[in-house]
């Protein structure tokens, strides 16, 4: 009996931590938009601000880290997937934190706003983020 009640909460724990990770429930079985638009199509409407740890310990720095973009019909990011990794998981999730704070102007087909996936790499230079 002890190992049950364990055993559930530690999946409710786990549970708890995708929800503050990924957001609630409902994002999580958001589709992916078939439109796939590239960065040039889309305004952004503030600035990327990639904000690194002071320090960086989670692996070497080998190449960008690649997004998947759900970018809503108001311009808002609805949910990110790391494609790729940069090799350190620091950064990955440091590019991840700036892109779920960007806003797009709306994306239009024939003036009608439409949500669209962007697929972007994020290059990050091997030596920021490192303290001294």
């Amino acid at each position: 009996m002890h190992t049950l009640k364990a055993a559930m909460r530690i999946v409710a724990a786990a549970l708890m931590a995708l929800l503050i990770n990924h957001g609630t429930a409902a994002e999580a079985v958001v589709a992916w938009p078939d439109k796939v638009v590239t960065l040039e199509e889309l305004r952004p409407l503030t600035n990327f601000s990639l904000k690194i740890p002071g320090i960086v310990v989670k692996g070497q720095v080998r190449g960008p880290s690649v997004l998947r973009v759900h970018v809503d019909a108001s311009g808002e990011v609805a949910k990110i997937a790391l494609l790729e990794s940069c090799g350190n998981g620091d950064l990955d999730e440091s590019a991840m934190r700036a892109m779920r704070r960007m806003k797009f102007a709306r994306y239009t087909v024939g003036e009608v706003p439409v949500e669209v996936s962007l697929v972007v790499p994020i290059h990050v230079p091997k030596n920021l983020g490192r303290s001294r």
